[in-house]
């Protein structure tokens, strides 16, 4: 309903009487979607749109991280971490959703979260910036 309303031209930075806005209102009640719906269409033009499709994005990315990672048996983050470190060294092409899961695990895993910058996918990045 909002999206459509939004659509037709609403002005979501209208106030009422309590000088309240809908961007306001909706994280006054905790509608996260709604609250990122209007956030982004008060941002110009496409710089809103590009926002909110990388906002999407990343989200989902979190949530295949975490389906992925519920397997206490099988880390198959863990697997991804290798091979992008290997393929940074080796400058093989990649797709950056791979870089992200292999983040992720630097990031989350209880052995390298506390130093992630210390982690080998790190150090290997770096050290080929530098070296381009």
């Amino acid at each position: 309903l909002v999206r459509t309303i939004c659509n037709f031209g609403a002005d979501v930075k209208v106030q009422d009487n309590e000088k309240m806005d809908a961007l306001q209102y909706a994280m006054k009640y905790g509608r996260y979607k709604i609250t990122e719906m209007i956030y982004y269409r008060t941002l110009s033009g496409s710089l809103g749109l590009d926002m909110m499709r990388i906002s999407r994005t990343v989200h989902g990315r979190l949530k295949e991280c975490e389906s992925m990672c519920s397997n206490e048996d099988f880390d198959p983050l863990y697997s991804i971490h290798e091979y992008m470190t290997y393929a940074i060294k080796e400058r093989l092409p990649f797709d950056e959703s791979m870089l992200f899961y292999a983040w992720y695990h630097v990031t989350h895993d209880e052995k390298t979260s506390k130093k992630p910058f210390k982690d080998e996918l790190w150090t290997t990045m770096m050290s080929t910036y530098e070296a381009i």
